[in-house]
């Protein structure tokens, strides 16, 4: 799956296959585009002694323990702490082009982990969800508008048959399933037909080596 240069990138930009606004011509990059930081973020609010219980649905929990905070005037950014960000740029993605999201090396160098939250599916709609970590031990400060990671993009062999807002719809997988199950007991109904005849011919050499 071959990764789309700054050429490709820029002929999507300029057919509409491809929407990121605000458009900052500088961060187009040869095989690559900056992404900024919006101006809000969230801070997951979760006491040192609450248990996350993965079985259930997160979003309720997030949704109860998420504290969203305007950042216009900048943010300190504690040693081992994380919060969730947001681009300034809002994307639509192609339905045959999927990204991924990679940390920028300026940032990685003072330890700045804002590659966490990579991938980004095809027909995606929205402000892309940035999970940013201080992995340094100092606080470093963050601001609106800084270049904060990198979007990669990615060309499939085929457009999705899904779209994004269909992604949690399994009904279309439904049938799908069900053939690769009918296919799957055929191929055992034909290897039990063809061990009872194997079985059947093996006894009926032997009756016949016996004079039977």
């Amino acid at each position: 799956m071959p990764t789309l240069s700054d050429r490709e990138i820029k002929e999507l930009i300029s057919t509409k296959k491809l929407i990121i606004t605000p458009l900052i011509a500088d961060n187009i990059q040869p095989g690559s585009i900056d992404l900024t930081l919006g101006n809000e973020i969230d801070i997951l609010q979760v006491h040192a002694s609450t248990t996350v219980d993965l079985t259930k649905d997160c979003k309720d929990f997030l949704n109860t323990h998420t504290e969203k905070k305007d950042i216009s005037s900048g943010f300190e950014l504690l040693p081992g702490q994380t919060v969730t960000g947001h681009s300034a740029e809002y994307i639509e993605m192609p339905r045959d082009v999927n990204g991924f999201i990679l940390n920028r090396n300026s940032l990685a160098r003072i330890g700045l982990d804002a590659g966490l939250s990579q991938y980004i599916n095809p027909d995606y709609k929205g402000h892309k969800i940035i999970q940013i970590r201080n992995n340094a031990s100092f606080p470093i400060k963050l601001m609106p508008g800084i270049r904060i990671c990198t979007l990669v993009l990615l060309k499939m062999g085929d457009t999705s048959d899904r779209s994004f807002d269909e992604r949690h719809n399994t009904e279309s997988l439904t049938g799908f399933i069900e053939k690769l199950r009918k296919s799957h007991q055929d191929v055992e109904t034909a290897k039990s037909l063809d061990k009872s005849f194997s079985d059947f011919m093996n006894r009926r050499i032997q009756e016949l080596a016996q004079g039977r």
